[in-house]
C-alpha cells in the first residue's frame, strides 16, 4: 500500500475507516450542540436557600439590582443551636462555635470564610445559576441557588432562622487521626 492512496474498500492507509470519521464528527457535533444548549438555557437565580442536614434554615431573595453593596450572611453553631443572620455589609464573626460566612452581591453567592478544616467550600467558585450550590461537608451546610417566589415562605422577602441541632456532633473539630478526603496523614 502506498502513502496517500486508499487500500481496501473504505479504509485509509492508517487503518481509519469512513465509519470512524463519521463517529468522531457525530460526537463533536453532539458536544457542541450540548454546550450551546447549556449556554442558551442557563437561568440566573433570584433566591438563595440555606439548609443544614437536609433541613431548610433560611430562604431569601437576592438584593435589588440597584443595590451595589455586598450583603454578608453568617451561619454559626453555638451550644447546639444553628443560626443564620444577615450581617449587612460588615461581617462580624462571633467567638466560639462553628461558622460559615457567605456573601451575596450582583446575583452571585460566594463563601467568604469558614472554620472547617478542609476549606473546600471557601475555595469553591461563586455560584449564580439555578441549581448551583456551595456545600460545606463538615458542617453539613448547603447554600443553593433557586428561582421564583414559590420558595419564599409567607409574604416576607427574607427569612433567617435557627435550628436546634440536638445531639449532633460538632464536626468542625476533627481529630488529627481522621483522614481528609481520602488522604492519609
Amino acid at each position: 500500500m502506498q502513502n496517500g492512496k486508499r487500500g481496501q474498500q473504505g479504509q485509509f492507509p492508517d487503518g481509519i475507516r469512513k465509519a470512524d470519521i463519521a463517529l468522531v464528527v457525530v460526537c463533536v457535533l453532539a458536544a457542541v450542540l450540548t454546550g450551546v444548549f447549556l449556554i442558551l438555557y442557563r437561568r440566573e437565580g433570584d433566591v438563595v436557600r440555606v439548609s443544614c442536614d437536609g433541613e431548610q434554615l433560611a430562604v431569601f431573595a437576592f438584593p435589588a439590582a440597584g443595590i451595589q453593596d455586598r450583603q454578608y450572611y453568617l451561619v454559626w453553631v453555638e451550644d447546639g443551636q444553628m443560626t443564620v443572620s444577615n450581617c449587612g455589609n460588615a461581617p462580624v464573626i462571633p467567638d466560639g462555635g462553628a461558622f460559615n460566612l457567605f456573601s451575596v452581591a450582583d446575583g452571585v453567592v460566594r463563601m467568604e470564610a469558614a472554620d472547617c478544616r478542609d476549606q473546600i467550600c471557601v475555595r469553591h467558585r461563586a455560584v449564580s445559576a439555578v441549581g448551583e450550590s456551595i456545600i460545606c461537608l463538615p458542617h453539613k451546610l448547603v447554600v443553593e441557588i433557586t428561582t421564583g417566589e414559590a420558595h419564599l415562605r409567607g409574604t416576607e422577602k427574607e427569612q433567617t432562622g435557627q435550628r436546634n441541632l440536638g445531639d449532633r456532633k460538632d464536626n468542625s473539630q476533627d481529630s488529627a487521626e481522621e483522614t481528609l478526603d481520602g488522604v492519609v496523614e
